[in-house]
Order: structure tokens, then C-alpha cells, then sequence
């Protein structure tokens, strides 16, 4: 995977090769291949983490309330 995101990287600073790919595989890059990209990593996701209370500061909840803090505390 590292492999492919360097060769991707690589390849996007080339401008002939950009050029070249963004005419020929623009299309189906984005028909095909980033649908399956997100369906795997939702089916790898584990939700069930989300139930661990330890991770409510993670929330939008919890975001709020640190940045309600930061917010009103820093203007003291």
C-alpha cells in the first residue's frame, strides 16, 4: 500500500504522465476503482469502538465543550 501511494505521488509531480493519465484513467478512477477504495475500508471500519466511553471527548459533543473552554478561558 506504502508502494502505491509513493508511485501515485511520483507520478502526480511528472506532468507528462499527469497529463497523460488524467485524459486516459480520470474516469475510471473515479467510477470504479475509489467506489470499491470506500467500500473496503467501510467494511474493514469497527464501530463498535465508538461505545467506549473514554473516547466522549472524541465527540462532536466533547469537541464543543473543549473548544467552548479553550474558547471562554482564553479570553479571561
Amino acid at each position: 500500500m506504502l508502494g502505491a501511494f509513493v508511485a501515485g505521488v511520483l507520478v502526480g509531480q511528472s506532468p507528462i504522465l499527469s497529463r497523460q493519465i488524467e485524459d486516459e484513467l480520470r474516469g475510471f478512477i473515479t467510477a470504479f476503482m475509489m467506489p470499491i477504495f470506500f467500500g473496503l475500508s467501510g467494511l474493514s471500519a469497527d464501530l463498535t469502538i465508538l461505545g467506549d466511553p473514554s473516547l466522549a471527548v472524541c465527540s462532536p459533543p466533547g469537541w464543543l465543550a473543549i473548544a467552548s473552554v479553550g474558547k471562554f478561558g482564553g479570553a479571561r
